[in-house]
């Protein structure tokens, strides 16, 4: 494999039954696949696919990959802390991961798997363990209640009262004098008349 995005540098198959047209596919991906991660820290992930063959007619598969120096150094990852992580049965699985040499740039690396399947290369750390996030009630503030006072109870329209406004004393005073001044002025009306007959 000489693609230099591709960490994976060969894969050797072992077969136990007679295959033929046998297809082996690398691919790099992007992002992560899978909703939990598979270490701390992770160089790539990995698809490998394969075509005429069913993991049943393999007796071996070893896969040889490479991690950048440089990769190493600015996660302070140690050489001998790098894993092949296969994904199976809902989880992520270390492999046994075995350094095999270096070159000037790369640390090289091998190792056997049961199966093919997404791969993820990374440190040995385990991924810190997601918990879900817990969701903060706001704090409850006692509202005071207001008191709503009765309403007064309504009498049917018939029984209405029909409540007079009460006459202040000036008021009957004034009205005292008014009518003895009209009956003043009457009898002095009916007195002038009696005279001019």
């Amino acid at each position: 494999m000489k693609d230099e995005k591709i960490a994976v540098t060969g894969i050797v198959v072992d077969v136990k039954n007679a295959v033929t047209n046998v297809e082996v596919k690398v691919a790099s991906l992007v992002s992560n696949p899978i909703a939990t991660a598979a270490a701390a820290k992770v160089y790539q992930y990995l698809q490998i696919t394969r075509g005429n063959i069913a993991d049943a007619d393999t007796s071996k598969i070893t896969i040889n990959f490479r991690v950048p120096k440089s990769w190493l150094t600015s996660n302070s990852v140690a050489e001998d802390d790098i894993v092949l992580y296969r994904f199976s049965e809902s989880k992520w699985n270390a492999l046994p991961t075995s350094k095999t040499g270096a070159d000037a740039n790369n640390v090289l690396y091998s190792v056997v798997t049961p199966g093919f399947s997404t791969f993820a290369i990374g440190s040995k750390e385990a991924a810190p363990a997601v918990t879900p996030p817990v969701e903060e009630k706001p704090a409850e503030v006692p509202v005071p209640t207001a008191e709503v006072p009765a309403a007064p109870e309504e009498k049917p329209a018939m029984e209405e009262e029909v409540k007079k406004p009460a006459l202040s004393r000036t008021a009957i005073a004034w009205i005292v004098v008014a009518i003895i001044v009209i009956v003043g002025a009457i009898g002095y009306f009916m007195w002038q008349k009696k005279k001019a007959e």
